[in-house]
């Protein structure tokens, strides 16, 4: 993924499958702020996730981090403008349509063979 281009690909043995626009996180008033620069795993999936913190639901979650902090995930019909731009509080928020994809990938694979790659 590049957050400096705000993009995320699926590749498979070393060839781009899919490219996906996202948004990567910025510094807010309430807290959060940028994605952090990681190489990482799935660490846990769940079809809907709540964040007692932000008072959301996330559909399509997968957790990046082992503390669930950092996940990616589906955004928000009002966010959908936004794609694109950095605007998370630090999760890095897909399309539902591709966010699903993405949670079927792992489905498949399963956490442990997907890696993520978070670079500027």
């Amino acid at each position: 993924m590049s957050k400096s281009r705000q993009r995320m690909f699926a590749l498979k043995d070393g060839a781009v499958k899919a490219a996906w626009v996202v948004s990567t996180g910025r510094r807010h008033k309430d807290g959060g702020g940028p994605t952090p620069t990681m190489v990482s795993r799935i660490h846990n999936k769940m079809r809907v996730a709540h964040s007692n913190r932000y008072e959301v639901d996330m559909r399509y979650w997968n957790a990046i981090t082992s503390d669930g902090r950092y996940g990616i995930h589906a955004t928000w019909p009002s966010e959908y403008p936004r794609l694109g731009t950095p605007d998370s509080h630090g999760c890095v928020r897909l399309h539902p349509s591709n966010a699903a994809k993405l949670y079927s990938l792992v489905h498949k694979y399963g956490p442990r063979r997907v890696r993520i790659t978070l670079s500027n």
